[in-house]
Parts: C-alpha cells; sequence; structure tokens
C-alpha cells in the first residue's frame, strides 16, 4: 500500500504539514537568536535591545529562507510585495521583543545581584515575547506573504 503523496494529501493534512514545518523552521530561527542573545547580552555586555537586534538578524534571515522554501514551497523568485509583508511582520513583531526585554532588562538590574540571573530572566523575556507573537505570525505569512506559495494542497479539478 502506497503512502498518500503531500499533493494528493487532503486539506487538512496538507494544512497540519505546513504548520509543522513552520514550527520546525521557527525553532531554528529560535534557537539561533536565543544564542545570539544570550552571546550579546550575557557575554558581551550588551544592552538589551542590542542584543535583541542582533538576536532578530540572526534569526529573521534563515526562517525567512525557510518559510519561503520549505514551508510554503514558494519557489518564485523573491517578490517585493512578499518580502516588504515579511519585513513588517517581523519588525513589528522584533519592535516588540526589544520593549519587552528592554522593561525586563530594567527591572532586573535594580533587583538582581546575579550577572547569571539577569541573563537568565532576561533571556527568557526574549525568548517568551517570540513565542506570543509565533500563531499571529504563522496567520499573516500563511494569509498575506506566501500565499501563492504551492505548499497547499491543489484544488480538486472539476467535475
Amino acid at each position: 500500500m502506497g503512502s498518500i503523496t503531500e499533493a494528493a494529501a487532503p486539506p487538512a493534512r496538507a494544512r497540519v504539514r505546513v504548520w509543522a514545518k513552520y514550527a520546525a523552521g521557527s525553532v531554528v530561527a529560535t534557537v539561533l537568536s536565543q544564542i545570539a542573545f544570550t552571546v550579546c547580552y550575557g557575554t558581551l555586555n550588551s544592552s538589551a535591545a542590542v542584543a535583541s537586534i542582533v538576536a532578530f538578524v540572526a534569526g529573521a534571515i534563515p526562517n525567512y529562507l525557510l518559510n519561503k522554501a520549505w514551508v510554503w514551497n514558494d519557489r518564485s523568485s523573491t517578490r517585493r510585495r512578499a518580502v516588504v509583508s515579511y519585513l513588517l511582520i517581523i519588525g513589528v513583531t522584533n519592535v516588540l521583543a526589544i520593549g519587552i526585554t528592554t522593561l525586563v532588562d530594567a527591572w532586573v538590574r535594580t533587583h538582581v545581584a546575579s550577572h547569571d540571573v539577569r541573563t537568565l530572566l532576561v533571556d527568557l523575556a526574549y525568548l517568551a515575547s517570540s513565542g506570543v507573537m509565533f500563531v499571529i505570525k504563522f496567520l499573516l505569512f500563511d494569509g498575506l506573504v506566501f500565499k501563492s506559495g504551492s505548499g497547499r494542497a491543489p484544488a480538486r479539478p472539476a467535475a
């Protein structure tokens, strides 16, 4: 008995595959971002804002490439509208991450003596701020940025 190919998968199964691939790509981007954030903030003693910006760039580039090519199977050349939409979505979420981490950083600097504990708390704040926007970004990417991608199940021909 052969397996169902992605092209022949029912729409619900195809949507689950898109979601699972998006989640996996987000894990890759999150790991890269967290490493960059921890190195900048914890090791190099940069501000939370600078660490957030560096972390954003470290995750955003591979995340875009994974989303475009692997999640939504968008093999077309780069479309200006898609890139601008993607940058706008991730830019807004990055501003939120900067704001949250800066607020947490200001609080921990006055309430926590240990540099390691401060690093952990601000790192967790950065991770939490990224996690909050996970579903919203998926919906926006799926509906606006990559909507013409072939990662969706194809329409069935009319009989």
